[in-house]
């Protein structure tokens, strides 16, 4: 096993000579790897701040936005029902 530092790729080369094999990000409990997540629209509340959450978790919420079925996937919508004015019946019960 074999963990970078930020700022550095660790890859295989491939018979060709390029890195074909494969490439993995970096660990994601790094600071430098946390992004911005912004959202705005009729199915949000204005001026809500989320604790952060999984990358993941965007899949969960396109998903309830689109109306499509998301149940084979890691991501969860609970981190992000607190910024949905009609969250799913397991948001309405959420503390906000």
């Amino acid at each position: 096993m074999v963990v970078a530092d930020p700022g550095w790729t660790v890859g295989i080369h491939g018979s060709s000579g390029t890195n074909d094999l494969g490439y993995h990000g970096y660990d994601n409990a790094a600071r430098e790897m946390h992004s911005l997540f912004v959202a705005a629209g009729p199915a949000f509340r204005h001026g809500v701040f989320l604790q952060p959450f999984d990358n993941v978790d965007v899949h969960s919420l396109a998903a309830y936005l689109l109306d499509v079925d998301s149940t084979n996937t890691d991501g969860l919508l609970a981190p992000l029902c607190a910024a949905l004015k009609d969250g799913p019946a397991g948001c309405k019960d959420r503390k906000h």
